[in-house]
């Protein structure tokens, strides 16, 4: 997460940890994984609805002629990502149990705010869905340009290089 997620989720531990409660840090890895399941079955109908109701709309969408290149996914496709999905949540489900956690303090994405052009999907928001688990979302702070530097870490990834190198203290403001 960007700075002012990453502080709001410092906030949450904090709060929590003071008020009697054990807090268990869980590795994301496997939350990644998981949830790349919920684009997959969104996007296994070639967007089609989707795009109908963005071009309705008129709101201009920099990604929409990609949403339209998207192909209509065969019924087996979908139930063999079924299956694995499945496999997966069994997967969750296990660890969950063996760690013995009642809940999940997890950010909607990583960034607190961005310009449309520069917002990167990050996959936290979508792993309530593919658990079939049920979710809430509530705000913790606000951005503060003073004090939410970007932070200095290694990206594992190409999505969060994106996320970081994008990240502006005073645009989330």
């Amino acid at each position: 997460p960007t700075a002012p997620v990453k502080r709001a989720l410092d906030t949450v531990m904090t709060q929590l940890k003071e008020a009697g409660h054990e807090v268990v840090i869980w590795e994301a890895e496997d939350i990644s994984e998981i949830a790349q399941f919920a684009n997959k079955f969104m996007t296994g109908s070639g967007n089609k609805k989707l795009v109908e109701a963005i071009e309705e709309s008129g709101e201009p969408y920099p990604i929409l002629q990609a949403m339209k290149d998207m192909p209509d996914i065969p019924t087996s496709t979908i139930w063999e990502w079924q299956e694995q999905r499945s496999n997966k949540v069994n997967e969750f489900l296990a660890k969950w149990n063996r760690l013995n956690i009642d809940g999940l303090i997890s950010p909607v994405t990583a960034l607190a705010g961005t310009d449309f052009e520069n917002f990167v999907d990050v996959t936290y928001s979508p792993l309530p869905n593919v658990l079939d688990f049920p979710a809430g979302v509530f705000p913790v702070l606000r951005a503060d340009a003073n004090i939410d530097e970007p932070l200095e870490l290694k990206p594992r990834n190409e999505t969060e290089k994106k996320v970081h190198s994008n990240y502006s203290p005073e645009a989330v403001v």
